[in-house]
């Protein structure tokens, strides 16, 4: 059957686009108002407050988790916000989360000119769906950090990389560009290195190359060029790791401490077999084609060690994802999702050249079809629940609006539970001063210094609020009136056990009988449905599973607040 003309094909690409568009940037504002909680989505807020405060640091960013990349673009697009943080926090946050909205979209796209250089149009076309509407990169474009971004570098440099390799004489400008973008992406999360194995089969291949005596030389000349021009654009970008060598490297080992220390660094994640597996997995249902694109992917690799060097392109593809897969078996971090993330576009193509493979066989045809396409939908349906769970006004945000229409200045409040679960309240100057030792109490010097930045910056605009104090012990709660806030992780809320801080036993009225006399109870709960099935996290401070259907109506912690009245001490 003849290919469609070049108007259908771009309108099929635009439809697939505009999908993935609209997945990515429905729901773009969830949490908001941002008031003073800067936690609704973790991490967050170390973009923020790293842009805001950029030029005036001149560009240091104060911090070594992350490299600088993302950071360097949200200062400039800081720039063109009319209003101070102080006056509108959300638009900073917002801007974050439009950058990972872009490069969420711009990455469908990439999976497509990828899938293009194996197969027909229309199994391109069905690669690039599936990664438009896979719950998982869906999510992630959410949330303004920097694994989206990171990824959509990755997947281009893939790109890159795939076509050098297939070229019979490769070109230098190719090979430049994808050391280019190997450098960006690199620069934008640690974790793309992992990708380095592609460029080394791409550096191998080309069929000039392979031919030629001195190909050893050759091979070394492209692997010394692109480790020279991804280290310029790495340190270019972030010059302050030179210079911040130490901490630099103290950063790195903490970090590997937690993510492969096992038990010695996160408590909870000791290492099973069962463990590993679950760490690749649990991410892996909620990427493209869910568990079926594993084997799939599979079965192109085993495809690929049939035909040898003829298949360059997909040997670089598939040393493209499997490292990402790797990486995560011995991984031990109880939230595993968005590492996978960068592994998920070549996986789309893997997935899809196995099943274009399997329906060439015309018994096999419909049946692929047919499983593709049930696979599809159900994807779609879950990625529309999920953000349109998103969507709902957060708890948080609910708990805060009844805080302002029916509690008055002049009361104290006192909260319990972790700092992501508190309502979005303003709070006055003092309250401020009070949160930022707080942090530095919970989290210690140099991380409490980081944590604090955008208190001091909301501080320093003169707020006026509520005065709040955190986890107090019941003896240093106010006397008289005042409002108790209890934040709960949903899970750990069913379960019986504590959502940590000051409410360690579960046991919420006996804790609340600790403070006082309670005269109303109002209760902002997110759980509407049976909780067997969610993918909840105790550690999870998303507070969204990615299976909401049916069991969570919107984003958030349960939050029970208490008007108290204390007369005597205890």
């Amino acid at each position: 059957m003849a290919e469609p003309g070049g108007k259908t094909k771009a309108a099929s690409v635009a439809a697939v686009l505009a999908l993935g568009a609209a997945l990515r940037l429905w729901a773009l504002g969830f949490g908001m108002p941002v008031v003073s909680n800067f936690y609704v989505r973790p991490d967050e807020s170390l973009i923020v407050q790293a842009a805001l405060l950029f030029f005036e640091r001149h560009g240091h960013p104060q911090f070594f988790a992350y490299p600088a990349l993302l950071t360097e673009l949200c200062a400039v697009l800081f720039a063109a916000i009319p209003e101070e943080f102080a006056a509108n926090p959300s638009a900073y946050f917002l801007a974050v989360r439009s950058v990972s909205a872009a490069a969420g979209i711009a990455t469908v796209g990439v999976v497509y000119l990828i899938a293009r250089r194996f197969f027909p149009w229309a199994w391109a076309l069905s690669a690039a769906a599936f990664y438009a509407v896979a719950p998982l990169p869906v999510r992630d474009a959410h949330f303004g950090v920097t694994d989206t971004l990171m990824t959509l570098l990755v997947a281009l440099a893939l790109w890159m990389a795939v076509r050098h390799a297939q070229e019979a004489e490769p070109r230098s400008r190719l090979w430049v560009g994808t050391s280019l973008l190997f450098g960006l992406a690199i620069s934008t999360k640690y974790t793309a290195v992992l990708v380095a194995p592609a460029l080394l089969v791409s550096a191998l291949a080309g069929r000039a190359l392979i031919q030629d005596a001195r190909h050893g030389r050759a091979f070394a000349r492209r692997v010394t060029q692109a480790v020279a021009i991804a280290a310029v654009v790495f340190f270019a970008l972030n010059p302050y790791i030179l210079l911040r060598a130490r901490e630099v490297l103290d950063t790195a080992l903490g970090m590997i401490h937690v993510f492969y220390g096992g038990a010695a660094g996160l408590p909870e994640s000791a290492w099973s077999w069962s463990g590993a597996a679950l760490q690749v997995l649990r991410p892996l249902a909620w990427g493209p084609g869910s568990w079926l694109a594993l084997p799939l992917a599979a079965c192109s690799a085993i495809w690929l060690l049939r035909r040898g060097e003829r298949t360059p392109g997909l040997a670089v593809l598939a040393w493209g994802v499997f490292p990402f897969l790797l990486a995560l078996l011995p991984f031990r971090h109880p939230l595993p999702f968005r590492y996978l993330l960068p592994a998920l576009p070549g996986l789309a193509v893997l997935a899809v050249f196995a099943a274009f493979r399997l329906a060439r066989r015309r018994r096999l045809a419909v049946p692929v079809a047919a499983v593709g396409g049930v696979v599809f939908l159900w994807q779609l349906a879950l990625s529309t629940v999920l953000v349109s769970t998103l969507a709902k006004e957060d708890t948080r945000t609910l708990a805060g609006q009844w805080i302002a229409a029916n509690v008055s200045r002049e009361t104290p409040i006192v909260m319990l539970g972790a700092p992501e679960g508190e309502p979005q309240v303003s709070e006055s100057a003092a309250s401020l001063e009070r949160r930022i030792a707080y942090v530095y109490r919970l989290y210690g010097e140099q991380s409490g210094m980081i944590v604090s930045e955008l208190y001091r910056v909301l501080q320093a605009g003169a707020p006026e609020g509520y005065e709040i104090y955190r986890n107090p012990a019941s003896t240093e709660a106010p006397a008289g009136d005042f409002l108790l806030v209890v934040s709960e992780y949903p899970m750990r809320a069913v379960e019986g056990s504590g959502a940590g801080g000051s409410v360690a036993d579960g046991n919420v009225e006996g804790r609340v009988k600790e403070f006082g006399e309670a005269r109303e109870r109002v209760e902002f709960d997110p759980i509407n449905g049976p909780m067997q099935d969610a993918s909840f996290d105790p550690s999870d401070a998303f507070y969204l599973p990615m299976n909401p259907w049916g069991k969570v109506e919107r984003p958030g912690p349960r939050l029970k607040l208490f008007r108290m009245t204390r007369t005597t001490l205890p």
